[in-house]
This record gives structure tokens, C-alpha cells and sequence, in this order.
């Protein structure tokens, strides 16, 4: 009698399987087609393919049963596998994006092989009124002592631009002298869009050449966040020592160094390692909303199922407020900002590509460089502290109160402004110089 049971439990659950596997089959024929064959044509190949795999489930469920109950029963998982698969054809955002228009100040800079790159350029002009008489506005240039020197903003990312609030702290510079620079990364921002597969994190420092070349002024470099990276990987590509075309660098919150796959279950590299809190980093439930965003993951970056143009779309103001608030401590305001495009495809591209570059040798870098870090900073420190390797840091400066954006409040934006001007006009710095490559340890322990 027990055995009887077990064998009819058996039996039941073997039917069970086998009607689930028919849905697994309708999905598998789908996602197999999709990957055959590209995505091609908006992926209804692949439609088709999971119609005919639906098709012969149905001819299978109509032979094997025997009631309309038994039946529905079995078509069932199909039935909802069909469903899922309609889902993901629905587009998630419209598939073209709208043109950009021109912005006052923004320059475009073809750089690079053909690549057009949204330019910020402040002078000392840009402060001072049209109307002034000349002989007003050569009295009030000669009253700022000029540097002769330009500073040049690289932003993180990839796939993301130069914010307006970011654009807005490095501006006030131009009042100490300095021109100043910042650019959109090609695909995002302001800047052109190329297709999938030129979003590389060499083309990436090949257009950072091409902007520091049109600049006529020795520049002060600044990489923040994947923006090092890309200044790390320039100068060990670009620069020889001694060519006067950069006088400063300041790394500030660094990401990983390029060319270094990080161990994903070292506690430096692997999660968050400063003690003050920040606001939380989206997780893949914030962005991966349906089924079309998750293939669009799993394709290939250049697949024709869901295009850029698409995911570019889908990144609207409220996920990027999410993105730009794990940039802030906990419970600060995050600063209103216009949303622009970000490139979710250009991001996964360039970050395949980053951990097989070069990793930069820049021990005989003669250039005096700054590192600076955030307090609340959700980017795990062994990132920063592996740039002690690579390059000679003078100077390491944590910014009290805020995190990957470290001009990210009134404290911060003052602090952060004086410890780069004491750095370049070689004063005293403004906060103790640590860590150094001797305390780095001690210092992610102590969650610094």
C-alpha cells in the first residue's frame, strides 16, 4: 500500500514536470533564438521560434489529454511562458532619442576618430558683463592673477556626463584664474552616440588625448570616480614626463585601477568600507523592471532586441536621482539637477573592456598628485588605495561629511576648493595628508 502511494506521488509529480517543462521549452526556444540570432529584426524570429515551441506543446497537450480540465492544466505553463514572452516584446521607452539642442556655453569638439565630445568652457570673460566699458574689464582682469593654467574635469561613470551642480563647483575656479574645462563622455550627456561596440574605455582615453590637445594652457588633470581611471590609463599611454602639457593631477574617490580584476570576496574590494553611512546604492530590482530589461543584460551589449536608444530612454529622472543619491551621505539633500542621457549599454561595453586594459605603470610619473576621498563614500576603499601602486601620491586628503561627490555640501565644496588650490599653489595643505601607502591598511580597517 505504501509503495503504491509513493509510485502514484512519483507519478503525479513526473506529470507535474513534465507540464512545466513544456513552458520551459516556449522560453527556452525564445531566449535561444534570441541569442542565435542577435535580436534581429526587433526579435520576432525569435517570436516565431517560441509560437512553434508553444505549437507543439499544444499538439502534445491535446493527444495526452483526456478532459478540458487536463488540457488546460497542461497548457498552462505554456500559456504563461507566452505571456512573459510578450512582455519583453513590449518596449520599455521609446527607441529614438530626441535631438540635442544647442545649450549656451557648450562648445562641440570633434576629437579622436571623427568622435564629437560636448565641451563647458569658463574663462575669466565668462564672469564679467558684455556691457562693461574695455577699460573696466582690463582693470578687473588685471585684479585677478591669472594662472596661465587650465583645469580639466573628467567625470565617472561610464555611460553617465557632467551634472550641472558639477558643473556649476568647477566653474568657480575660473574667479582663482584658472580656465576651466569639463565634457560629456561620447553616448552620454550632451555628446554624440556612436554605435554599441565603439563604447570602449581606450576610445575613452583616446578622446581625453584629443581634449587636452586642444587645450593651449598646461593643464591640472582631475579624474573622479571611472574618470581616474581614464586619466590613469591617459598618462601612461600620452604623457612623457617633462612635455608641459600637464602641470597637476588630483584623483578624487577613484575607481578601480584599469587592467585590475578586483578578488570578489576581499572585504576591501567587495563592499562598502567607510564607516559613515551614505544613502543606499540602487540594486539591479531599481533598473531590472521586466523580463526585456533582464535579456537586454544578457545579449550581447550590440544586440538589435533592445537598442540603446531604448535603455537610454528608460533611465529617466527618477532612476538617475536614485543613481546620483548613493553619491551623498545619508539623509543630505541631493541637489536638483537636469537629467540628460545616460547609456547603460556604453557602461557595460567600456566596463567589460576596463578590466583586461593595460594597468598603468606611472612609478616615474614626475607630476605632483592629489588623492581625494569622501567620509561616507559607498565605493569600497581598496579601489582608492590601489593607486598607491601605480603612481606617487603627495598629498591624500579625506573631505569630512561627504561621499563619492566630495563638493557635495557647502563644507564640502569649501574644503575640497582649498585643498586643491593649496596643493597647486604648494601651501600647507588644509587637512592632515593621510593615509599614505604605509597606513592604506589600517586606514580601510578603521573605515575611514
Amino acid at each position: 500500500m505504501v509503495k503504491s502511494t509513493a509510485l502514484r506521488w512519483f507519478k503525479y509529480l513526473f506529470i507535474v514536470l513534465g507540464w512545466m517543462v513544456s513552458g520551459v521549452l516556449a522560453l527556452s526556444a525564445f531566449v535561444g533564438m534570441l541569442w542565435m540570432t542577435g535580436g534581429a529584426f526587433g526579435g520576432f524570429p525569435a517570436l516565431i521560434g517560441a509560437f512553434v515551441a508553444a505549437g507543439l506543446t499544444l499538439w502534445w497537450a491535446v493527444r495526452r489529454s483526456h478532459s478540458v480540465g487536463g488540457l488546460l492544466l497542461r497548457l498552462a505553463p505554456t500559456t504563461l511562458a507566452l505571456l512573459i514572452v510578450a512582455w519583453s516584446m513590449i518596449p520599455l521607452a521609446p527607441d529614438s532619442l530626441e535631438p540635442v539642442s544647442d545649450r549656451p556655453g557648450i562648445e562641440r569638439w570633434t576629437v579622436g576618430d571623427g568622435r564629437v565630445v560636448a565641451v563647458s568652457r569658463h574663462t575669466l570673460l565668462d564672469t564679467v558683463p558684455d556691457t562693461l566699458p574695455d577699460t573696466v574689464l582690463d582693470t578687473l582682469l588685471d585684479s585677478v592673477a591669472r594662472r596661465d593654467r587650465a583645469l580639466l574635469f573628467v567625470h565617472g561613470g561610464p555611460g553617465a556626463y557632467v551634472r550641472d551642480f558639477d558643473r556649476e563647483f568647477w566653474a568657480v575656479f575660473v574667479r582663482e584664474g584658472f580656465e576651466v574645462y569639463t565634457y560629456d563622455q561620447v553616448g552620454a550627456g550632451l555628446s554624440d552616440v556612436v554605435e554599441v561596440p565603439a563604447y570602449t574605455h581606450e576610445a575613452n582615453v583616446s578622446d581625453l588625448a584629443g581634449v587636452i590637445d586642444r587645450i593651449d594652457l598646461p593643464v591640472i588633470l582631475i579624474g573622479q570616480s571611472y574618470g581616474a581611471g581614464v586619466v590613469a590609463s591617459y598618462l601612461d599611454q600620452y604623457y612623457e614626463n617633462g612635455n608641459g602639457t600637464i602641470s597637476h593631477v588630483i584623483l578624487i574617490e577613484p575607481s578601480p585601477v584599469p587592467g585590475m580584476e578586483p578578488p570578489e570576496d576581499h572585504p576591501h574590494y567587495a563592499e562598502k568600507t567607510t564607516s559613515s553611512p551614505s544613502w543606499p546604492s540602487p540594486g539591479p530590482a531599481d533598473l531590472i523592471d521586466s523580463p526585456r530589461f533582464l535579456l537586454a543584460m544578457l545579449l550581447p551589449a550590440d544586440n538589435q532586441f533592445v537598442g540603446q536608444e531604448e535603455l537610454m530612454n528608460l533611465v529617466g529622472p527618477e532612476k538617475q536621482d536614485r543613481i546620483v543619491a548613493a553619491a551623498f551621505c545619508a539623509d543630505d539633500p541631493v541637489p536638483d539637477f537636469e537629467n540628460l542621457r545616460v547609456n547603460i549599454l556604453a557602461n557595460r561595453t567600456i566596463t567589460d573592456g576596463f578590466w583586461t586594459a593595460k594597468r598603468p605603470d606611472l612609478s616615474g610619473l614626475d607630476l605632483p598628485t592629489l588623492l581625494l576621498l569622501g567620509a561616507c563614500s559607498y565605493v569600497p576603499r581598496g579601489f582608492a588605495m590601489d593607486y598607491f601602486d601605480v603612481l606617487p601620491i603627495d598629498r591624500s586628503h579625506v573631505i569630512p561629511g561627504v561621499g563619492h561627490v566630495v563638493w557635495g555640501d557647502a563644507d564640502g565644496m569649501r574644503l575640497t576648493r582649498q585643498a586643491i588650490l593649496n596643493f597647486v599653489d604648494d601651501r600647507p595643505p588644509p587637512l592632515p595628508n593621510e593615509p599614505d601607502v604605509g597606513s592604506r591598511v589600517a586606514f580601510i580597517d578603521a573605515g575611514r
